[in-house]
C-alpha cells in the first residue's frame, strides 16, 4: 500500500475508535516524508513486536510510579497502534500452515491482537485516571495474552 493511504488510514482508524492519542503518537513516530526503508526487517513482523515488547518492559517498570502515568498512557497508546499493524502481518507459522488450516489460524492471530489492543485501550485509559493497579492487573492481562499468542505463532 502506498505510504501516504497507508498513513491516512492509519489515522482514521485511530480517530474512528477515539484514539487522538494514537493518532498524535503514530504522527510523531511516522515521518510521511521519509524514505521507504530498503530493509524488510524494518516493517516486519518482528520488528513490530520488538517495539511491543520495548513499550511492554517500559509500561511493566512504571505502573508503581504515578508520576509516569501520563507517558505511561501515551506509552500504551503505542501498544493500540502497533497491535493493530501486526494483525496485517501474518506469522510465518500460520503461512506455513496447509490452506485448510490458514484461514482458522488467521482469524485466531487477529482476534488475538485486537484483543491485545482492547487491553491496551483500557491501560492507556486506567494510566489517565490514575489507577495504577488497574494498570498493573491490565499489564498483568497483557502479559497472559502475549505468552498465549507466543505459544501458538511464535
Amino acid at each position: 500500500m502506498n505510504r501516504f493511504f497507508k498513513v491516512v488510514f492509519s489515522l482514521t482508524v485511530f480517530v474512528t475508535l477515539g484514539l487522538p492519542n494514537a493518532a498524535l503518537a503514530y504522527l510523531h513516530d511516522y515521518d510521511i516524508n521519509a524514505e521507504q526503508s530498503q530493509d524488510p526487517e524494518n516493517s516486519s513482523l518482528k520488528q513490530n513486536m520488538k517495539k511491543i515488547g520495548s513499550l511492554f518492559k517500559t509500561l511493566g517498570s512504571a505502573v508503581s510510579d504515578p508520576s509516569l502515568n501520563a507517558e505511561s498512557a501515551k506509552n500504551a497508546d503505542q501498544l493500540v497502534v502497533h497491535f493493530l499493524e501486526a494483525q496485517n502481518m501474518i506469522p510465518d507459522s500460520i503461512a506455513s500452515l496447509p490452506g485448510s488450516e490458514q484461514n482458522s489460524a488467521i482469524s485466531d492471530y487477529k482476534s488475538m491482537l485486537q484483543s491485545e489492543a482492547d487491553l491496551s485501550k483500557r491501560l492507556s485509559a486506567a494510566f489517565k485516571k490514575n489507577d495504577n493497579n488497574g494498570a498493573s492487573a491490565l499489564l498483568n492481562q497483557i502479559n497472559s495474552l502475549k505468552k498465549d499468542g507466543h505459544n501458538k505463532y511464535k
